[in-house]
């Protein structure tokens, strides 16, 4: 031949195996990484949902609701007499939203002075699980892991 020595079928195959093994663990990180993300975007849009819930109840003297809406995936925010929608949020697939309401009910109503009774949110992905407890009178929230 001409001299130059050339890829052997198996070299070329074994440099092929590595490079779909390293990416196929970048894929699983980024994929991670996504996950994790969507989850704290839930958790900040629950977060400024209650605070905007108590901020236009007081400022209007409205009374306001956050809603679950399961089928569409949703939480509202909504003012009660007229049913104008204020906020949402959209709730990724990834993510499933349990809201531990006063009376079983799927809304928290936020009287014209801001207050509401003590609620919390159980927010569930494959990677981690979080209860977030809302204090009616005071709005403060508390955040711990919880076991899946």
């Amino acid at each position: 031949m001409n001299g130059h020595r050339s890829f052997t079928l198996i070299e070329m195959l074994a440099v092929i195996v590595i490079a779909s093994m390293i990416v196929a663990a970048g894929g699983v990180s980024v994929n991670a990484a996504h996950e994790h993300s969507a989850f704290a975007c839930t958790l900040a849009g629950l977060e400024q949902l209650d605070a905007l819930a108590r901020l236009h109840a007081r400022s209007d003297g409205e009374v306001a609701a956050i809603t679950l809406n399961r089928e569409r995936r949703q939480v509202q925010l909504v003012v009660v007499s007229s049913g104008e929608q204020l906020a949402q949020i959209d709730v990724p697939l990834t993510i499933e939203l349990v809201l531990e309401a006063p009376r079983g009910s799927n809304r928290i109503v936020f009287d014209s002075r801001g207050l509401s009774d003590d609620y919390a949110v159980v927010v569930r992905s494959d990677a981690s699980c979080k209860r977030v407890s809302v204090a009616g009178l005071t709005g403060d929230l508390r955040m711990e892991e919880v076991a899946q």
